[in-house]
């Protein structure tokens, strides 16, 4: 708020004050991203910022479907967030109050990108194929004035959950010799889990929780029709 005056050549009115008024909006907004996951996958739940302003802390209450559940150390900060700390506490069945913060005085800079990474993992070891979402409300985005700075409204992002076919790496429909070579590939390090072209729970041919050159040699035989990789012995 503020005064302004205008002098003029006006005889009787040499000066008029006029008051002035403006407010300050900064687009300080978040956003979720969640891929399509395989039935025994976790769930992964990117947050992103896009903020004009230095954010100190963010707090905001996730909501997700009753087939996942949180376990320990299911939220780690990005770049973006270096040195700060990403926690959650349950405050109802199926939400968590999800807190990214630092003691020493560390914000998130203005910009764009990915914040935090939350997980969920399926209850039983595996979600039933179909659509889910997961909703975010009560954000806040808190600066070093302890003012909330947040623009959005409530968030809510849609994913599927597939069932997936052993052994079909790549995800074309198919098992063949190609999924075989991803998997070494996968195994000789030349690309990580975050490939999106490399499904890690069809990659593990015989259920043993890694994935190594036999689960390459029982796709290609699998290819080949020398075996079902549906009727092997996952004991193995």
């Amino acid at each position: 708020d503020a005064t302004m005056h205008i002098y003029s050549n006006d005889p009787d009115l040499r000066m008029k004050d006029v008051a002035v008024s403006g407010s300050r909006f900064a687009p300080n907004y978040m956003a979720l991203s969640t891929p399509d996951v395989a039935t025994t996958e976790n769930l992964v739940i990117d947050v992103l910022l896009d903020n004009y302003d230095a954010i100190t802390g963010v707090q905001f209450d996730l909501h997700y479907p009753s087939k996942y559940e949180p376990f320990d150390g299911n939220i780690s900060v990005s770049d973006r967030a270096t040195g700060m700390t990403a926690t959650t506490r349950q405050i109802d069945e199926h939400t968590l109050r999800c807190f990214c913060y630092s003691l020493t005085g560390g914000s998130i800079a203005a910009g764009t990108g990915k914040v935090m990474i939350l997980s969920l993992k399926p209850v039983a070891e595996s979600a039933p194929t179909g659509s889910y979402y997961v909703s975010v409300n009560n954000v806040k985005l808190g600066t070093s004035e302890l003012t909330d700075k947040y623009a959005g409204d409530n968030l809510q992002t849609n994913f599927n959950v597939f069932e997936v076919l052993l052994g079909d790496v790549n995800g074309d429909g198919v098992v063949d010799a190609l999924d075989a070579s991803l998997i070494l590939q996968y195994v000789a390090h030349k690309f990580g889990d975050e490939n999106p072209d490399f499904n890690k729970s069809a990659a593990d041919a015989n259920n043993s929780g890694e994935v190594d050159a036999l689960d390459a040699s029982l796709v290609l035989q699998h290819a080949a029709k020398k075996i079902d990789l549906n009727e092997i012995d996952k004991t193995e």
